[in-house]
Order: C-alpha cells, then sequence, then structure tokens
C-alpha cells in the first residue's frame, strides 16, 4: 500500500492507518490519502464459553487485574508497576497480572511489589488467563491499536487504561492520567461490572463489514489515482 518516498523509491500511494490517530499522524506527514482500517479480533469458540460460565459463577472473591504484553518501554511497567501498588494497597489479596514477558531484571521488578508474572506463554493459555479477569489494565505509553484490549473487550472483560491519545482516539472510555487515578478506577470497575460494561464499543467499529469496506475504499483510491 505504500513505498518509500527516498531514493528513487515510489511515493506513498495510501496508508492503512489502525486508529483514527494513526490516521491524523500520516495525515500531517502529508499523505493525501488515508483510510482509518479498524482492526478486528476473532477469538476461539472455547474461550467465550468459558468467560460465559464464569461470568455466570455467584462469589464473592478477591479482584484479577490483568495486563499482556512484552514488558518493555512502549508498555511502561513502571506506571503499571504503581498502578499495582495502589490496587494491593487498597486490597492484599488482589490479583495482579501481567501476561507476558522481558528481561529478568523487568520480570523481578514486577514480581518484588506482588505482580504474578507469567512469562512467555502460548496464546491459548494466555486466553484462558485472559478469560479469567475481572479487569483489563492497560498502561502503554503510545500504541497504534493493541490487539489486546480488542480482544478483552469481545470477552466482555472491561478495560480501563492510561489515557493516551491512541486510546482516546479508538474510543475507549475509562482512561485515566496517573496510576493513583487508574487503579481507583480498575477497583471501581471490579466491584460494578455489570454497569461498567466493557468500556469499548466493538460491534459498532470493530468488525469485518467495517474492516473489508475500509480496505475496499482505500483500494479504490489508489487505484484511481493510477488510472
Amino acid at each position: 500500500m505504500n513505498g518509500g518516498d527516498e531514493g528513487g523509491g515510489p511515493p506513498t500511494a495510501g496508508v492503512a492507518a489502525v486508529s483514527p490517530r494513526e490516521a491524523a499522524l500520516a495525515g500531517r506527514l502529508g499523505v493525501r490519502r488515508v483510510t482509518y482500517v479498524p482492526q478486528v479480533v476473532s477469538l476461539p469458540r472455547w474461550v467465550l464459553d468459558e468467560r460465559a460460565a464464569l461470568s455466570e459463577q455467584p462469589g464473592e472473591r478477591a479482584p484479577r487485574y490483568v495486563t499482556a504484553g512484552r514488558i518493555c518501554a512502549q508498555k511502561d511497567p513502571g506506571f503499571f508497576a504503581e498502578t499495582a501498588r495502589e490496587l494491593l494497597r487498597s486490597r492484599p489479596d488482589a490479583e495482579v497480572v501481567w501476561l507476558g514477558g522481558g528481561t529478568p531484571e523487568d520480570e523481578e521488578r514486577l514480581r518484588s511489589i506482588g505482580v504474578r508474572v507469567t512469562g512467555w506463554i502460548e496464546r491459548a493459555t494466555l486466553l484462558g488467563e485472559l478469560a479469567r479477569a475481572d479487569v483489563y489494565v492497560h498502561t502503554a505509553a503510545w500504541e497504534g491499536s493493541p490487539m489486546t484490549v480488542l480482544e478483552a473487550a469481545e470477552l466482555g472483560v472491561p478495560v480501563v487504561a492510561r489515557r493516551i491519545a491512541a486510546l482516546e482516539s479508538l474510543g475507549v472510555r475509562r482512561l485515566e492520567g496517573t496510576p493513583a487515578a487508574l487503579a481507583a478506577t480498575a477497583e471501581e470497575t471490579a466491584k460494578n461490572p455489570q454497569s461498567a460494561g466493557v468500556g469499548l464499543d466493538l460491534t459498532a467499529v470493530h468488525n469485518s463489514t467495517a474492516q473489508r469496506e475500509a480496505l475496499l475504499g482505500l483500494y479504490e483510491q489508489v487505484a484511481s489515482s493510477a488510472r
């Protein structure tokens, strides 16, 4: 869809952006044909059934807060660690989980404050862990369109996240600017999951029909410009 603008390569014909934020950035770079193409997730039936069964189980238990991804600067483990401290200070029996891994040093920093770090795991294991979450907590410093947020929402797991431009543009509703505020929102969401919803409207935008129409529209724009 795009090529290099330097070294004699062809100019960019068009950009398929995975979030409105990416589309805006591409426009600022002078790209004339930019289309937001929403990402779509497809989850196996078994994990949807597992989530549904867990949601129907009564009983009081400690809340379970989960995030997922590589432990790296982009995901900002420091922000997550501060959020985890607040959650565990308020509810010491809460389970805070990072699904994924990083360097031994980064993993140990999180474990030292009480976060369970799984290390790298198979996708089926990750989805099973995600299905058992009460709240998905996303603390990345920057993003495109994170698939883990969409997967959590598809499962019906409430999403709370750090306030960044990409997530604002995607319509994630429960966004906070500080670890303390994010922890407070996560706690309230865990207490009232039904009233909270998932925090992201998947059906209106993140579906295969919308994705197909956006891509076909961009292809048509590019093809028309070449005639």
